[in-house]
């Protein structure tokens, strides 16, 4: 009698182990899903960023004289911080964590000008794009 509980236990322990074991696969591969669905969808947000800036410094460009607009950017991709960089003729989005990153050309890299430190944007403001005199300034608005 004892030989058969003894038994019973270990097939249980068995079964045991062995459903643990899937349920832990199971959701390694469900934990794998999301964070590549969640990558997938800061890329997609990084890329409209980019491309956001690229059409408004491409418009400022083919816009009359005196072309002034403000426009803001989300403040963070998905719960991640992120620079924005516009210099020579080039704009820049990366991740803090540097794990994103994307690069997109303007138009004229000639005619921009834009007034921040090393061409990095503060995402956390309005910005102002503007046109005067064949030049193409991007600058934060003074709230």
């Amino acid at each position: 009698m004892i030989l058969k509980k003894a038994q019973s236990a270990i097939e249980f322990v068995i079964i045991v182990g062995a459903v643990a074991v899937f349920v832990i696969i199971f959701l390694g591969v469900i934990n794998a899903n999301i964070s590549e669905k969640t990558r997938e969808n800061r890329d997609l947000v990084m890329q409209e960023i980019a491309f956001a800036v690229q059409d408004e410094i491409n418009l400022a460009f083919r816009a009359s004289e005196g072309y002034s607009r403000q426009f803001e950017l989300p403040s963070d991709l998905l719960g991640l911080e992120y620079k924005l960089r516009v210099k020579e003729g080039s704009i820049y989005v990366r991740s803090t964590n540097e794990k994103h990153a994307m690069a997109l050309s303007t138009l004229e890299d000639d005619v921009l000008n834009v007034n921040y430190p090393e061409g990095e944007i503060d995402v956390s403001f309005p910005i102002k794009i503007k046109k005067d005199l064949g030049m193409v300034s991007v600058d934060k608005v003074n709230v």
